[in-house]
């Protein structure tokens, strides 16, 4: 079993989604657990920026969710399947917009910063800028200009900036190794 593992990705050529990882998208898109009934120990639909969501920023797969809800164990199920596709699209995405760099030669640090990105937001959310900056790990460039991520509707996004910063700096301002 992997505890707490510094990265999301356990090998360059197959990357896998640890705890580690999935703990860190938990507190970008849903630190509050809503939607978690805290008696029942279930998770149930709620209303998101995006529609209908459950647990972790998932697509509500089934109707009987609205009734049965899901556990712990489902919802980290779905957040792990929702990563892994989040992967594939990036990975298809960047072949397209960057076709000159391999993405399996990245980092982990670089990948973990481009899938948050886009599982967060998807397309629409990987400006060239960023993608150029994190490709060129300028994490100065990062942290000063491009750590303040706003939503659709312009308003901050409070949770995602920090829970980036401390996945990726420590609270000095220095970068992890």
């Amino acid at each position: 079993m992997l505890l707490f593992c510094s990265t999301c990705f356990c090998a360059a050529d197959n990357p896998q989604i640890t705890d580690s990882f999935k703990a860190f998208a938990k507190l970008v898109v849903n630190p509050f657990d809503s939607g978690f009934d805290k008696v029942k120990g279930r998770f149930y639909p709620y209303s998101s920026r995006y529609g209908r969501r459950i647990a972790y920023e998932t697509c509500v797969p089934d109707k009987k969710y609205f009734k049965d809800g899901i556990d712990k164990e489902q919802a980290d199920e779905l957040l792990t399947q929702g990563l892994q596709t989040a992967l594939a699209a990036l990975k298809g995405f960047f072949n397209e917009a960057y076709p000159q760099t391999d993405f399996n030669a990245l980092n982990a640090r670089q990948k973990e910063m481009l899938l948050i990105r886009f599982y967060a937001g998807g397309k629409p959310a990987m400006s060239d800028a960023y993608c150029r900056a994190v490709l060129a790990d300028d994490m100065k460039l990062i942290i000063s200009q491009m750590l303040y991520v706003y939503a659709p509707e312009g308003w901050l996004d409070r949770n995602y900036n920090k829970a980036f910063f401390f996945r990726f700096f420590k609270e000095d301002g220095t970068l992890k190794e």
